[in-house]
Formats: C-alpha cells, structure tokens, sequence
C-alpha cells in the first residue's frame, strides 16, 4: 500500500511545470481525520479536496486559509 502522501507530492510534482487553473482531488478516506490531515498537508496546493468515498457520513465542509 502506497502513502497517499507521497502519492500527492509526486503526481503534482510531475504537473508543477504545466499551466494549471485548479487542482481537484478525489480523496478515499476511512475518517474524518484522514481528510483533515490531507487537506492541512494540500492547503494552499490544491483547489479542492472532496471523497467520493467515505466510510463515516461527515458534514465537514471547510474553507481552509491557503
């Protein structure tokens, strides 16, 4: 199993030269708290980070400072 953080540092590292308006990721997450960490880890990185699938039902919706 691969660390989705890692993940992400590689995949936007391979886009960082490219004119991008927005980046959007599709973030399978087990809890709440998996989704905090990798939003604070993308804040100011990533345009929008939503799951599509979630195992916990959550009404987390935030606009993070970055």
């Amino acid at each position: 199993m691969s660390n989705p953080f890692q993940c992400v540092d590689k995949i936007l590292a391979l886009h960082a030269s490219e004119n991008i308006d927005a980046i959007v990721v599709d973030f399978h997450k087990e809890t709440t708290s998996e989704g905090y960490a990798m939003a604070n880890y993308l804040d100011g990185r990533a345009s929008v980070l939503f799951g599509t699938h979630t195992h916990v039902q959550s009404n987390d919706a935030e606009i993070w400072p970055e």
